[in-house]
């Protein structure tokens, strides 16, 4: 890794979905109605109510909705001899049904929450072979649903590489179809709204075996191809932390660490690959902090960063425009002596919602700031409702 540890050694970082947050799961517009309350039978502790019954936003439907509130925790795995590793969560936007897949033990697990029902379905193990993990998921604009993985913790593993399964009704799961071969890592997946997808992921070379090359592989609706070269084309190190995001027809924008220095965007149009842009033209002289980009639906794009300088960080950001490609860096958004762990979300009008963790007068807070890169932004905002900073 970048720190120096094998990859063997870190917790794999859950791949993005797409460009917007899989974790805001949308719900119901809730009708105030005095209505009785509705129980779960497959809750644990079903005298707990979930809260009133809600009307859907389709005509004739019936559902169990939840209220916008936090419920109890339920046990979902009900496991007592496995642990299980890296949830990750995708929402079928056409039913608003919930999918979280884990890895546990030899299996990739996947288990929905049906909308209707209020209920969480049987757990579906997908794959039950080998050492999965670095699970990643995502679903189209027509509810369909996509897991992926990688296989193995050494090229020796025959079963070892990129592997995924697919589902329609949430139900029925494919067989797991190999994407890539070879020890891979980093996996990345962006599914896009008309249902194709896209992974990006560091292969290991067979020689030198400590260097990581980045691949990529397209999914055009029916079968997956992985580009026959790799992302950069250096063949001597290793590309680091990829960042995977897609418009709404599956064009896209891979960021990653770069061996030649700093950090680099890539656009990937169908099954073509575009050459590096080095994205933060200062990264001989200051260090690059954390980064985050995002997309929106009409493949708008806005990639934010922070850089240390001698004396403080500094977050910058560029906008990527289809027709006009990459921007010049923006004036400085924030100055502070510690700006990290950002995050970017874009929405149709090309306003930028950035969070980070920044240091006040008591320690460190998580803050948030909303606006333009080429206008306005709002005022920056701590996150936290009591302001009370911990450390980092």
């Amino acid at each position: 890794g970048a720190d120096g540890s094998s990859p063997e050694a870190r917790i794999p970082e859950v791949g993005l979905v797409d460009s917007a947050d899989p974790l805001d799961l949308a719900i119901a517009d809730v009708v105030a109605k005095d209505l009785p309350l509705a129980m779960d039978v497959a809750d644990a502790n079903p005298s707990v109510p979930d809260g009133p019954f809600m009307q859907t936003d389709g005509a004739g439907a019936t559902e169990a909705g939840h209220v916008p509130a936090w419920e109890l925790a339920q046990n979902i795995e009900n496991d007592i001899v496995y642990r299980s590793h890296y949830p990750v969560v995708a929402v079928d936007p056409v039913s608003e049904h919930v999918y979280v897949a884990w890895v546990e033990s030899a299996a990739v697990k996947v288990r929905r929450w049906n909308r209707n029902s209020g209920n969480w379905e049987k757990i579906i193990p997908v794959e039950t072979r080998g050492i999965p993990q670095n699970i990643t998921i995502g679903a189209d604009a027509k509810g369909n649903v996509m897991v992926a993985w990688c296989q193995g913790l050494d090229a020796s593993d025959p079963l070892a590489g990129v592997l995924t399964s697919r589902t329609s009704d949430g139900l029925s799961w494919s067989p797991p179809v190999q994407v890539a071969s070879y020890f891979t890592w980093n996996l990345q997946l962006a599914v896009a709204r008309n249902g194709t997808a896209r992974a990006a992921y560091s292969k290991q070379k067979v020689s030198p075996d400590t260097a990581w090359q980045l691949y990529s592989a397209y999914y055009d609706g029916t079968s997956w191809k992985e580009a026959a070269n790799s992302i950069d084309s250096n063949t001597n190190g290793s590309e680091q932390d990829p960042r995977l995001v897609v418009n709404a027809t599956g064009d896209g924008i891979l960021i990653f660490d770069s061996y030649a220095g700093g950090v680099a965007a890539i656009n990937l149009t169908g099954q073509s690959v575009g050459a590096p842009t080095t994205m933060n033209p200062n990264y001989s002289t200051n260090t690059p902090q954390d980064r985050a980009i995002a997309m929106n639906q009409k493949g708008q794009g806005v990639f934010v960063w922070s850089e240390a300088t001698t004396s403080v960080d500094k977050m910058l950001a560029r906008t990527y425009d289809p027709a006009q490609g990459w921007s010049s860096v923006s004036p400085e958004i924030v100055s502070s002596y510690y700006v990290a762990s950002i995050a970017v979300a874009l929405d149709e009008q090309g306003n930028a919602t950035i969070v980070w963790q920044q240091d006040i007068s008591t320690g460190v807070n998580m803050m948030g700031i909303h606006g333009k890169v080429t206008g306005a932004w709002s005022e920056k905002t701590p996150l936290e409702t009591d302001n009370q900073a911990g450390n980092l």
